[in-house]
Parts: structure tokens; C-alpha cells; sequence
């Protein structure tokens, strides 16, 4: 009788999962389009199936959902390699090609023109980049900035230089990365021992909701490399605008982002993802993404394509053979939105078919993950004070 029961269990609840997947398929594009093929029924319930588990365990961090999701997908016997659309390898190509356009002369010119000009279409730059090449500045000199009540064109100029140049341990920080190829110990070793733990934001322990990886952050020895993470967030919320983003710093917006050091370069950068927990919503986003969704505002609409902004941090002047690096710059830092709308090559190549729903750039198609870095600007104290690298 128990047996009967927990099949019958597993049954309804495999109906409910699929119900949901065919209201996907009616939203989703590509999607649609499979499910025309009468002939592909079965192969397109899988196929929509799994692709509810990937948006799940990458937006959805801990929900309930996601449990029955991969339990079911697992009875399914479902994997990534049944829907070949596209290869790590190949978004990878597509990221180092992007930032070998912001890499220097040299860098720039190995990437055929015509795809450069495909990719240069799909970036959108928040601050002017410097026509000249970076030199060591001093200090947090330029986040009052921040404070400024000029115009938007000014406030990018003005920001724009802490972007190119940020101060001196950043710089530091940028040059050791490329130097040690990538080594994520070079940045690991100067966070500070002591941990911070998680506070209660935006009331998400109501909801149950998880934020982060842990439950302690971290935060680095050297003051002005925490300042400035926290002044990439604040510019970023006050510049995006002028690309047509309006977004707010809040636990359902843009929070966090993922620190990399590139691939062949080990160029030291941060991909943050904004946009992270749209509101549910019967037509526009029928996707349920766990207790963190809960009281969403967050609407899904057209912008949803510039979700993934890319901090790179300035290109050191590196021997290919012995990687040592001499005081100049090849490139300065850069600061821009990537536009992922599916016609274009970066929705094309580099977002997975299973997360072309929701816009998501991976952050290891881009480099080497260090770590998280999370900024709650509710909470209380001075801009350090919400800072959490997990």
C-alpha cells in the first residue's frame, strides 16, 4: 500500500512538473518552436523539463521546486549532453574573443573584424574608456562622485576614471592575477580570516530565503579593494540607466557577482547578475525560482537582456612566456552591459539554450570563479559594512 502510494505520488507530481513545462513552451520561443514538431513530443517535454531544473539551481537557489525538478529529471535520466546546442567550449571562445576587444591593440586585432564588429554591436558601455593607457592613481580620491547631482553624461566621465584607473591595491590586485596566470590563491590569501555572518535582509529569513553560498562573508585586508567593490555596485546602479536599464540594489534586483579571473588571460573581473529574481507572473515569467521570488517587483520585460554587466580590471603589460610583467598597461578598465537579446551573437553563443529564459551569462564560460561578492544596500552602517565575499 505504501509502495502504491508513493507512485502514485511520484505520478501526480510528474504531471504538475510537465503541466508546467508546456506552459514554458508556450512562452519560450525556442521552446515553441520545438513543440511544433509533433514527431519531438517526447524528446520536447524532456528537453523543456531540464531546462526548468538549470533556471531553477541557478536563480532559485533553495527552493522546494527545485528538489522535485532534479528528482525528476534524474527518473528522466536527463543531462546536458542530450541537448547539443551548444559546448563549454565554444562559449568560451565567444568570451575571450569579447574581451580580447578590450585586451589592447595586439589583443584586439586576433579577432577577425567582422566578428568583432558582431560583438562591439552587442556591448553597451557604461562609462567613456580612456584614450590613454593607465597609470597607478592614490587612493579612493573620486567616490564623492557618486554623490554628484551633475548630469549623467558628466557623472559617467567623472566615474569613468576610477574605472580606467582604480586605485593603487586594485591595481596591484589586477597586475598579480595576470602575472600568476589566474591563480586564485593570489586573491584568496588577501581576504582578512575573520568572517561576517549573514544578516537578515530584506526580512529573506521570513521567506526562507538563501542569498548566499554561506552563511559568513569575508572581506579583504586592504580597505580601498572593499571601497571599491562597493563603489562598482553603486555606479553601476546610477549609470545603468543610460543604457535603458533602471535597476535598484535590493535582494531581487542586482546584489551580487561572481569575481573571475579570465581564461588564457587571467585578467581579474567580476560579472554581475542583475535582474536575479523576477516577479512571477501567469504570462510574461510563468517560472517559479523558490522562496527568494517571494514579493518580487521585479518586472520581466525587454531589459531583461542586459542583465549581465562585466567589470574588467586593467590589462597589465605581461611576458607570454614567463608571465612577468613590467609597470605599463596594455589596456585600461571597462565597465559595460552585455546585450543578450537572442538575435545577437552573445544570446547566440554565449547564454546556454537552457538558460536563454532568464539571460544568463555563466561565469565560468568567462574565467576561473574566486568567489561571490555580495552587497546589500539595505542594511545599515557605511558601504563596507554590506559587503559579503563568500
Amino acid at each position: 500500500m505504501i509502495r502504491d502510494c508513493r507512485s502514485l505520488l511520484l505520478i501526480v507530481v510528474g504531471m504538475l512538473v510537465l503541466s508546467l513545462s508546456f506552459s514554458c513552451a508556450e512562452w519560450t520561443p525556442r521552446a515553441a518552436a520545438a513543440g511544433g514538431r509533433a514527431n519531438q513530443n517526447e524528446s520536447t517535454k524532456r528537453r523543456l523539463l531540464f531546462q526548468e531544473e538549470k533556471v531553477a539551481s541557478e536563480v532559485g537557489r533553495k527552493s522546494g521546486w527545485r528538489s522535485v525538478s532534479s528528482s525528476l529529471s534524474r527518473e528522466l535520466q536527463i543531462k546536458d549532453e542530450d541537448y547539443p546546442d551548444q559546448d563549454d567550449a565554444s562559449r568560451r571562445k565567444c568570451a575571450s574573443d569579447l574581451f580580447s576587444l578590450f585586451g589592447g591593440e595586439e589583443a584586439e586585432s586576433s579577432v577577425e573584424l567582422s566578428r568583432a564588429e558582431e560583438l562591439r554591436a552587442c556591448v553597451r558601455s557604461l562609462v567613456p574608456s580612456s584614450p590613454f593607457l593607465v597609470a597607478d592613481s592614490q587612493g579612493s580620491v573620486g567616490y564623492e562622485y557618486l554623490h554628484s547631482e551633475v548630469g549623467i553624461e558628466n557623472l559617467s566621465n567623472d566615474l569613468g576614471r576610477l574605472i580606467n584607473s582604480p586605485p593603487a591595491a586594485v591595481l596591484q590586485l589586477a597586475r598579480s592575477c595576470v602575472e600568476w596566470g589566474g591563480d586564485l590563491s593570489i586573491v584568496l590569501n588577501q581576504l582578512e580570516s575573520s568572517t561576517y555572518a549573514i544578516p537578515d535582509v530584506e526580512q529573506m529569513n521570513e521567506d526562507s530565503c538563501s542569498l548566499t553560498k554561506f552563511d559568513v562573508g569575508r572581506r579583504f585586508k586592504t580597505p580601498e579593494i572593499n571601497e571599491y567593490l562597493t563603489f562598482l555596485f553603486r555606479t553601476i546602479e546610477k549609470l545603468a540607466p543610460s543604457v535603458g536599464l533602471n535597476i535598484s540594489l535590493s535582494r531581487y534586483d542586482l546584489f551580487h557577482g561572481h569575481m573571475f579571473t579570465a581564461h588564457n588571460t587571467g585578467r581579474l573581473g567580476i560579472l554581475f547578475h542583475a535582474r536575479e529574481f523576477p516577479a512571477y507572473d501567469e504570462k510574461r515569467f510563468p517560472l517559479n525560482l523558490g522562496f527568494c521570488q517571494k514579493g518580487s517587483k521585479v518586472p520581466y520585460d525587454q531589459t531583461m537582456s542586459l542583465r549581465n554587466i562585466v567589470w574588467l580590471a586593467p590589462m597589465p603589460d605581461c611576458s607570454q612566456t614567463d608571465r612577468t610583467c613590467s609597470r605599463n598597461w596594455l589596456a585600461p578598465g571597462f565597465l559595460f552591459v552585455l546585450d543578450t537579446t537572442e538575435t545577437g551573437i552573445l544570446g547566440r553563443e554565449l547564454v546556454p539554450w537552457y538558460l536563454d529564459i532568464v539571460h544568463t551569462v555563466q561565469e565560468e564560460d568567462l574565467g576561473d570563479l574566486v568567489m561571490d561578492v555580495n552587497y546589500f544596500d539595505s542594511l545599515s552602517g557605511s558601504p563596507v559594512d554590506k559587503l559579503f565575499l563568500c
